[in-house]
């Protein structure tokens, strides 16, 4: 099975951010009807809130953008390829690390978090190269990693940034 970007899989992650602006939208609603809150401040609030969320949900997706961008799995040819150029076999991948938040790990059916739905796994070649696979590429990115036969390490992150 072949592994890349979709219009799908880029969109995935996003239905959390979609859902928590619906009840950010709701919250601000029941609050500007009720008499017993000071509704600029209350909207002021979470407004703030909801943009701290918009804005680290948007560098989470363009830095998975930006490294799943040419990145192709082929698990039936058993290969990796970067830029159409570079291809990395399984058998040159020394280690595996996945990274992914507690509700996944937990594998908690109803993700709250815009953050839930964002992990990677980072392959760690035999030259000490890394390489970044993330769930823009695929749902379930343990799951692929899992087909390849090396030793994987998972670790819990709340948000699984690739950055650090």
């Amino acid at each position: 099975m072949i592994y890349n970007r979709t219009l799908k899989n880029n969109l995935h992650p996003l239905k959390a951010l979609f859902y928590n602006t619906i009840g950010f939208s709701a919250a601000a609603y029941y609050f500007s009807k009720s008499d017993t809150y000071d509704n600029s401040t209350t909207y002021l609030i979470l407004f703030l809130i909801w943009l701290l969320i918009l804005v680290i949900v948007s560098a989470l997706h363009i830095d998975y953008f930006f490294k799943s961008r040419t990145v192709e799995i082929d698990t039936s040819s058993k290969f990796i390829a970067f830029d159409q150029h570079e291809r990395i076999y399984f058998n040159q991948i020394k280690e595996i690390t996945l990274v992914i938040p507690p509700a996944l790990y937990r594998k908690d059916p109803v993700n709250v978090s815009p953050f839930d739905d964002y992990h990677y796994a980072r392959f760690v070649t035999n030259d000490g190269k890394s390489y970044f696979f993330t769930c823009l590429l695929s749902q379930n990115v343990e799951k692929v990693v899992i087909q390849i036969g090396v030793p994987l390490q998972i670790k819990k992150r709340l948000i699984a940034v690739t950055f650090f």
